[in-house]
């Protein structure tokens, strides 16, 4: 299966994005996770990873512009667009997609929404 790159906007207003960092650094479908951090000059602790890698705009130019920006950025052509106040399991996900992979339906243009727990 191909690699997923993720992309994560944030403002650090969210309770669940180191949690949410860790399990995408565990996950070996990942290769990927860019972080637009959309609040100027404002950072809060989180875990870092050699998959991770920081956009930071000179404004904040918002949730979908940011997700735009990190998809014209990924390395890969497996996209996850997430945000910074949820969490789900990125593995689970990811063999589900393999799985259907396996059985050869057409993943071109499949969509989730609302993966969360």
């Amino acid at each position: 299966m191909d690699k997923f790159s993720v992309i994560i906007p944030t403002i650090w207003k969210g309770n669940h994005l180191n949690d949410l960092l860790i399990n995408l650094y565990e996950t070996d479908f990942i290769d990927e996770v860019i972080l637009i951090n959309n609040a100027i000059h404002e950072t809060k602790p989180f875990p870092k990873n050699d998959k991770l890698t920081i956009i930071e705009p000179k404004r904040n130019v918002f949730v979908n512009p940011a997700w735009n920006a990190g998809v014209s950025l990924a390395k890969n052509d497996n996209i996850i667009i997430a945000q910074d106040d949820l969490i789900f399991d990125a593995n689970s996900l990811c063999k589900y997609i393999d799985f259907l992979e396996t059985k050869n339906y057409p993943l071109k243009s499949l969509g989730f929404i609302g993966m969360s727990y």
